[in-house]
């Protein structure tokens, strides 16, 4: 539907957003490979699209969650369509944490290979021990002293992960109550919006209902009459006659003199207030 005077709604603003796709050391990184090594899977608020090889993902952004598609680019980038023009940066942050390209995924990423490394490097040094290729007590005990140390700079890189994973899932847990919170909000935008519609169309067809008893009434007023109340409403901010209360005029609140009012009474024809000059019903 179009607006008063033909302007055509618009839609939200979207925005053409980049990411750069670099890994722990700076290294380019490949999006789908990122995408298929990172654990994402195809269940909501996901969905990855194997024939584009692209990923959809509803993120929680502040005014409203919003669902973004992220293709491959141009070599080393992410292109993301759909992310609103008012919350671009804020979908830029959430889809480099969604693919562990922030800070605490490169954190996260560099951790967990350096446990794959020392891992291996332990399970090589084992073999050593044990395979007979060493029989000089002195290499022996170097080679105790090698894999010990491999074992406590792997257990504090898993302690490493662990604080990051602690991290990233009290963020998470925050994103969620967060777009819990908004949905909260727009549900409640929706229902004022409901109820502000429902109010306009009562007061427009009271409106309607008594601008129609008005125009009845206007049929029964003499010409000049009419013509007069509808100059002082005009200039009298849109109260053109009055009641007269035991002497007091209802529209300027002043007291009428006595003589005044007895002149009211004895007068034929339209009475009106000696003080603001509007129409008087008595």
């Amino acid at each position: 539907m179009g607006r008063r005077g033909g302007r055509p709604r618009r839609g939200p603003l979207t925005a053409a957003l980049e990411l750069e796709l670099r890994g722990a050391g700076g290294e380019p990184v490949d999006l789908w490979r990122t995408i298929q090594s990172h654990g994402l899977v195809d269940l909501p608020p996901m969905r990855i699209d194997d024939d584009a090889r692209a990923l959809e993902v509803t993120l929680p952004l502040r005014g409203a969650p919003a669902t973004v598609r992220v293709r491959e680019g141009r070599p080393a980038w992410a292109a993301v369509d759909g992310a609103p023009e008012a919350g671009a940066a804020e979908v830029s942050r959430l889809v480099a944490h969604v693919l562990r390209l922030d800070e605490l995924g490169r954190d996260q990423s560099r951790f967990e290979h350096e446990i794959d490394s020392l891992t291996r490097k332990e399970q090589d040094e084992q073999t050593r021990m044990f395979d007979g290729s060493i029989v000089n007590a002195k290499e022996l005990e170097a080679l105790e002293h090698e894999i010990a140390s491999v074992k406590k700079r792997r257990s504090d890189r898993e302690d490493e992960v662990l604080a990051v994973l602690e991290i990233v899932e009290r963020l998470e847990a925050d994103a969620a109550a967060a777009e819990r919170e908004s949905i909260r909000l727009r549900a409640e935008a929706e229902e004022a919006a409901h109820s502000a519609a429902a109010e306009l169309a009562t007061v427009e067809a009271d409106l309607a209902r008594r601008t129609d008893e008005r125009a009845a009434i206007a049929l029964e007023i003499e010409p000049e009459v009419l013509e007069l109340y509808e100059s002082l409403r005009r200039q009298k901010k849109g109260i053109g006659a009055a009641a007269l209360v035991d002497g007091v005029c209802q529209a300027c609140h002043e007291h009428l003199s006595a003589v005044e009012l007895d002149r009211i009474k004895r007068a034929d024809g339209i009475r009106r207030c000696e003080h603001c000059r509007r129409i008087l019903v008595v």
